[in-house]
């Protein structure tokens, strides 16, 4: 169970886990398909809850399904698993696309 090749496979695994569930969620994205990418995100968020891009997809989704104040949300939680996590702030882009939907600009 916690022989390094046993990690490295499992980490590899995950690894790529979380890259198809990423394409899946950028192209739903992209097709308008914002409760299907929502999904996706979450999946990526409960194996890695430090992936802002996850929570950027989140923020975004939410404010195009007209739900600005849950889009806050996700912010609000990305602010808090970096810092618990990492011991860090979020990303200057996840800031900026916090300020976005602040001025109510379209993300």
């Amino acid at each position: 169970l916690y022989d390094d090749r046993t990690l490295i496979r499992r980490e590899t695994l995950k690894d790529i886990y979380l890259i198809i569930m990423g394409k899946l969620a950028d192209y739903t994205l992209d097709k308008g398909e914002y409760e299907e990418s929502i999904i996706y995100c979450q999946k990526i968020i409960t194996k890695d809850n430090c992936r802002e891009d996850a929570y950027r997809r989140l923020m975004r989704c939410y404010s195009r399904l007209g739900s600005k104040n849950r889009a806050m949300r996700w912010y609000e939680i990305v602010c808090r698993a970096i810092q618990s996590g990492l011991d860090t702030t979020p990303d200057r882009e996840t800031v900026n696309l916090y300020q976005r939907l602040l001025r109510n600009e379209y993300i």
